[in-house]
C-alpha cells in the first residue's frame, strides 16, 4: 500500500520543509517505509520494515508534465505558500471545480504570523485548522543545504534544543498532526488491516 502526498509551491523552501515533515513521518511511523520524490529522482527516507509506504512528490512549481500529473494523482495535496502568498491566488483562480481542498502551509516566515494568518481566513476564507506553518530556521536550512536535515531533527528529539528550535518544532509538529489526520482519513476510508495509521 502507497500513499502519495505531493507538494507544490514556489521552490524556495518548498522543498526543505517538505522533506522535515517526511523526517516526522519516519519518526512517528518507523515500520513504514518513507520515500521522497524530487527531480525525476526517488530516494529511500526511511526503510521501515512493512510493505506500506509514504510516498512524498516534490512538484516544484507545479509547471511541469509530470508534476501536474503527481499532483492530480496524489492521495494528498499540500500546497506551499510562502509569507507574500504570490501563488495562492492563482492556485485558487486555477483550481478545479470540486477539487479537494490541500493542506495549506505557509514556511520561511519571519517574526509573527498573526497578520498572514488574518489574510488567509479574511480575504481568501481559509480556516486556521487546514493551516500549517513552519516559520524561518536558519539552522535547519543550513543543515538542509549540507544534507543533514535528519541529524537536525534527531538532535532537537535528543534534547540538544534552544529557544529558537523549540518554536520551529512546535510549528513543525503540528503542521505534521494536520498531515496526520488526513493520512488517517485515507486510513478509515480504506480500513487497511482495520487499524490506524498513526498511534496518538
Amino acid at each position: 500500500m502507497s500513499i502519495k502526498i505531493a507538494f507544490c509551491g514556489e521552490t524556495e523552501g518548498n522543498t526543505a520543509n517538505m522533506f522535515s515533515l517526511a523526517w516526522m513521518a519516519a519518526l512517528q511511523k518507523p515500520a513504514w517505509a518513507v520515500l521522497v520524490e524530487r527531480r525525476e529522482k526517488r530516494y529511500i527516507l526511511w526503510k521501515g520494515v512493512s510493505k506500506q509506504q509514504l510516498l512524498f512528490l516534490d512538484c516544484g512549481e507545479g509547471k511541469t508534465r509530470r508534476a501536474k500529473k503527481y499532483w492530480k494523482e496524489a492521495d494528498i495535496r499540500v500546497l506551499y505558500i510562502n509569507p507574500e502568498q504570490k501563488n495562492l491566488e492563482q492556485y485558487l483562480l486555477c483550481k478545479t471545480p470540486g477539487e479537494e481542498s490541500p493542506l495549506f502551509l505557509v514556511g520561511n516566515y519571519h517574526g509573527e504570523k498573526k497578520e498572514i494568518k488574518s489574510c488567509l481566513k479574511n480575504f481568501y476564507r481559509i480556516e486556521e485548522e487546514n493551516v500549517g506553518w513552519l516559520p524561518y530556521n536558519n539552522e535547519y536550512a543550513y543543515a538542509f543545504e549540507r544534507g543533514k536535515a535528519a541529524q537536525f531533527i534527531r538532535r532537537y528529539y535528543r534534547g540538544e534544543r534552544t529557544e529558537h528550535d523549540r518554536r520551529f518544532f512546535e510549528e513543525l509538529e503540528h503542521s505534521f498532526f494536520l498531515l496526520q489526520k488526513k493520512l488517517e482519513t485515507i486510513e478509515n476510508d480504506q480500513k487497511i488491516g482495520g487499524n490506524h495509521l498513526w498511534n496518538r
